[in-house]
């Protein structure tokens, strides 16, 4: 419970949100350079760009694939060195003002500011674009060739029967455990803090799995309840594309975040208003876990809404300033997953009478929740 509060507390703090909307700008400045690089360096390769289009299908969501395939065309079409030079240069550089921004949002989650020259940083930069370069491409050859893999491994070596059956999922669990070494990695020499790798190994689990987690959940919230093309029309695709961004994105810090907390956990050094909001929270849980549903027969309490009642019984005795903020934006965040909740609901049972709610309906109502409850 303490290291929740004090994880939670850093996440308001650092404004994590912000944070992943900052880094959400850099990589849409990065991808497509990078993409350009990728397709054009497909064409010296056994791959074809079909090859990365679907396997960028089976981590993102269908809408985003959507956006790549004019650009697949184009460069399909005007392949050349000069493509291939510029896609190394343009991507090299603007990769590196979205490492940048993972190394500004992990040096503050540490606290830590930035002491590196100008050169070590952009160096690293680099460096981490060409791991990720190496990783998408061994990702790559292990979703095109890990069938034909598997069976010159099986015939090679005698293995047993059923080795076909663990090679078909190790093929899927080894670009995993790829992600989860780069995280690592990422983790443990991007900030400019001295790390072991056993101290970044927390963080890196959770951005490997809330990545992917978050990633399928997105998915398919996308194919089977919300529709991005009837409210956004022909900017559909990207709007999925950075709402995708931006959820990665804030699962990026967040892994930062959760080493910083056991950190500074360890050494004992929280941050004063964590401990006040640890303080304020306590409270209000407590005045939640002793709250009772209020009989008819109170006094002044006759006919009171139990949600109200809940509201004021946690909120009454919470200090002001910080922590009774931050509680108060639980309230309101409580609320617009509530609403989520109501429009997943309406969907299913309207679909299910062969019924459309209104587009013009479900936009008014996320316009009407999101910017009072996530601002």
């Amino acid at each position: 419970m303490r290291f929740a509060e004090n994880l939670y507390c850093r996440f308001q703090d650092d404004e994590v949100p912000a944070m992943g909307a900052q880094l959400t700008y850099y990589l849409i400045l990065a991808i497509f350079p990078f993409m350009i690089f990728l397709i054009a360096l497909i064409g010296f390769t056994p791959f074809t760009t079909w090859d990365l289009l679907d396997a960028l299908n089976k981590v993102l969501p269908q809408s985003n694939s959507q956006v790549l395939v004019d650009w697949i065309k184009n460069i399909q079409e005007n392949r050349s060195g000069a493509l291939l030079s510029f896609g190394i240069i343009g991507s090299l550089w603007s990769a590196s003002s979205g490492i940048n921004a993972i190394i500004r949002a992990l040096n503050k989650a540490y606290d830590e500011p930035e002491t590196r020259p100008f050169w070590k940083v952009k160096g690293l930069s680099v460096i981490v674009t060409i791991v990720l370069t190496l990783v998408i491409f061994s990702s790559l050859a292990l979703l095109v060739f890990g069938r034909w893999l598997g069976q010159w491994i099986f015939k090679t070596f005698a293995l047993p029967d059923f080795f076909d059956e663990v090679w078909s999922v190790a093929q899927f669990v080894i670009p995993i455990a790829i992600i989860a070494l780069v995280f690592t990695a990422m983790y443990k020499y991007v900030p400019n803090r001295h790390l072991k790798f056993k101290e970044v190994l927390p963080g890196a689990l959770v951005a490997t799995i809330g990545w992917i987690v978050a990633s399928g959940l997105f998915a398919f919230y996308v194919s089977n309840f919300a529709n991005y093309t009837k409210t956004y029309g022909s900017l559909g695709g990207v709007i999925v594309l950075l709402t995708w961004l931006y959820i990665s994105s804030i699962i990026v810090v967040l892994g930062g975040e959760v080493n910083a907390t056991l950190a500074f956990d360890r050494e004992g050094k929280n941050k004063p208003e964590c401990k006040k909001y640890t303080h304020s929270i306590t409270n209000a849980w407590n005045k939640v876990k002793n709250w009772r549903s209020p009989k008819r027969g109170d006094k002044g309490k006759k006919g009171a809404a139990p949600c109200a009642y809940l509201k004021h019984r946690a909120v009454a005795s919470v200090p002001t300033g910080y922590g009774n903020a931050a509680l108060l934006s639980d309230f309101s965040f409580a609320g617009a997953l509530c609403s989520i909740g109501l429009q997943v609901w309406m969907r299913v049972e309207y679909k299910r009478a062969g019924m459309r709610i209104p587009a013009l309906f479900l936009f008014a109502m996320r316009c009407s929740i999101f910017p009072c409850s996530l601002s």
